[in-house]
């Protein structure tokens, strides 16, 4: 009876190795565990964004209603991206930029970003669409002989330089980003703290309109269950690595 006892004894599991080992585990399950928590708590904060973009895609709002004037870049990004509006105005060609490393279809190219001198007063830019590597010059497209349009765009948000991510040199007219506030610098007016994006039609001459991305909830549900996966498999790892040592 006493043998059996000693053979059922997980006191050995006090010792200072399997201790430590037992407190490595568990850090690693609660890391795991949290990993996976914020991966639901990401794809919570998607399907909001998802719901507020079809909402504000839904229903064509007025840029004077906006107040867009009157907001900086931050807010404006967050109160108004992909908001459709409606822009009528006139298309200023001479301070049209370039944006390079912009693919469509597998092919290599830019976007133009043209301001828009809209009927409210208000001068915005507007991604006009896509062209490829050999029209390298602004303004890329012949100027038409009335340069008066009413559009349709989405709104959004100006682009920031990451940590590592290239520098343009000054009064360089091919950017690597929609940086608002980079080019209000180049221009002789003030610009909008939010820029448009013309609606994808079917077009065969260029700029062609570039494609807004799909909503989608990207990966972080399967994300989520990896990392509660890693969680078990440690406790669960560490249990069967007990049992084994108690057995013999």
């Amino acid at each position: 009876m006493v043998s059996s006892q000693n053979h059922r004894d997980y006191g050995f599991l006090l010792h200072p190795k399997w201790f430590v080992l037992a407190v490595v585990t568990a850090g690693f399950a609660i890391a795991f565990s949290n990993l996976g928590l914020w991966q639901l708590d990401r794809l919570s904060e998607r399907r909001l964004e998802n719901h507020i973009i079809e909402q504000r895609g839904s229903v064509e709002s007025s840029v004077t209603s906006l107040g867009l004037d009157e907001l900086d870049y931050a807010t404006a990004a967050e109160q108004h991206s992909f908001r459709l509006i409606r822009l009528s105005g006139t298309y200023l060609f001479d301070d049209e930029i370039l944006i390079r490393s912009q693919t469509q279809n597998g092919v290599a190219g830019f976007h133009v970003i043209t301001p828009l001198a809209d009927s409210s007063g208000l001068i915005i830019l507007v991604n006009r669409g896509w062209v490829p590597l050999a029209m390298d010059t602004p303004p890329v497209s012949a100027r038409p002989t009335d340069p008066e349009v009413d559009i349709q765009v989405r709104l959004m948000g100006t682009e920031e330089r990451g940590r590592f991510g290239p520098e343009d040199p000054e009064g360089a007219v091919v950017l690597s980003r929609v940086d608002i506030e980079r080019i209000d610098g180049l221009v002789d007016y003030q610009l909008a703290p939010i820029y448009g994006i013309t609606l994808p039609l079917e077009s065969e001459s260029f700029p062609r309109p570039v494609e807004i991305r799909a909503l989608s909830e990207g990966s972080h549900f399967v994300y989520a269950i990896q990392w509660f996966g890693f969680a078990l498999i440690s406790v669960g790892g560490f249990a069967a690595l007990a049992r084994t040592h108690q057995r013999i």
